[in-house]
């Protein structure tokens, strides 16, 4: 038995010298068409190819322009970071001023806190529970835990 190339080979070599019967002829018909039918599909499936490695490309580009949007982004934000870090007591300075001139107990401004840190605590009331007491925070006051009260200056 003779294989598919083999048999094209003959009866291509027969036609050519002419000598090729209806029967072959109608083989080497059948054999062209299959091979144009194959033909046709491998250039389908190389199209097919093509667009799908087109497809994978433009992910790849969109993914990659993505990437660098977000690297943009990053920095821009690490930026804005420092800077906001840099200016924080100009910026707060001006925010403080803007509400008050002087320092005011219960302010959130760095100025104000400062001022409020530097001053120590006050005491209650003589008398008083000493875990209630700001001033006495921190200093163990004796049984039975009263605050002193007022310190006069």
């Amino acid at each position: 038995m003779t294989t598919q190339p083999d048999r094209l080979r003959h009866l291509l070599d027969r036609a050519r010298r002419g000598v090729l019967l209806p029967a072959e002829g109608e083989q080497l018909a059948e054999l062209v068409g299959e091979l144009e039918a194959a033909i046709e599909q491998a250039e389908l499936d190389a199209e097919q190819q093509a667009r799908h490695f087109r497809t994978i490309c433009g992910e790849r580009e969109s993914y990659r322009q993505a990437w660098k949007y977000e690297q943009k982004r990053r920095a821009t934000a690490e930026a804005e970071v420092v800077r906001l870090t840099a200016g924080q007591c100009v910026d707060s300075r001006r925010m403080c001023d803007l509400h008050h001139q002087q320092p005011v107990t219960g302010c959130p401004y760095p100025r104000c806190l400062a001022v409020r840190d530097q001053t120590p605590p006050e005491h209650l009331a003589a008398g008083t529970n000493a875990e209630d007491c700001p001033g006495c925070v921190g200093t163990n006051p004796p049984y039975p835990w009263i605050c002193p009260g007022p310190t006069t200056t």
